[in-house]
């Protein structure tokens, strides 16, 4: 299953958010949950997602700035942005930390929301599996059993990170 964390100032959206998908159901468990972009960072350094929703408005820290310092660690990080800013400055410093969707939350059905999601989430397993392909064929199957015998708790999870990115 694929983690999520969600960052939103509001706590009706994101409520909202938790509870417009059945997040199992599509295969992704919310791990985590932010109202602003400085404790984002503090949980996303603990334990990183596979996938980072946040607003872009945000008090402390905003989700720009978070997407930029996630970006320094995690350049794979799959990340959409909610936000109700049509802004086109916001979508092209969006576009420019490699975001993978900028839905505008008045404008967005469950279904979109949803539909979004599993583009990422397909993405992401499309990835890990051209990963595990590339270390099979460099590697053979004695690679590839000495990387997954390899990714026990004695790594880092940044070093997990790493291994699992290819």
């Amino acid at each position: 299953m694929l983690r999520v964390v969600i960052v939103e100032d509001e706590y009706i959206v994101r409520y909202g958010i938790r509870s417009m998908i059945d997040w199992e159901k599509v295969g992704l468990a919310v791990i985590g949950e932010a109202s602003n972009g400085q404790e984002a960072l503090e949980l996303i350094v603990q334990e990183p997602p596979d996938i980072l929703i946040t607003d872009i408005k945000m008090p402390v820290m905003d989700g720009l700035a978070l997407i930029a310092e996630v970006r320094k660690f995690s350049p794979h990080m799959k990340i959409l942005i909610l936000s109700n800013l049509e802004d086109f400055q916001y979508a092209k410093e969006a576009i420019r930390y490699g975001v993978s969707e900028y839905l505008i939350k008045s404008d967005m059905m469950p279904r979109d929301f949803e539909e979004a999601l599993m583009k990422v989430k397909e993405a992401i397993e499309e990835a890990s599996s051209i990963s595990g392909e590339k270390r099979s064929a460099t590697y053979g199957t004695y690679g590839k059993r000495k990387a997954a015998a390899g990714s026990g708790s004695r790594l880092s999870d940044r070093c997990r990170e790493c291994t699992k990115c290819g």
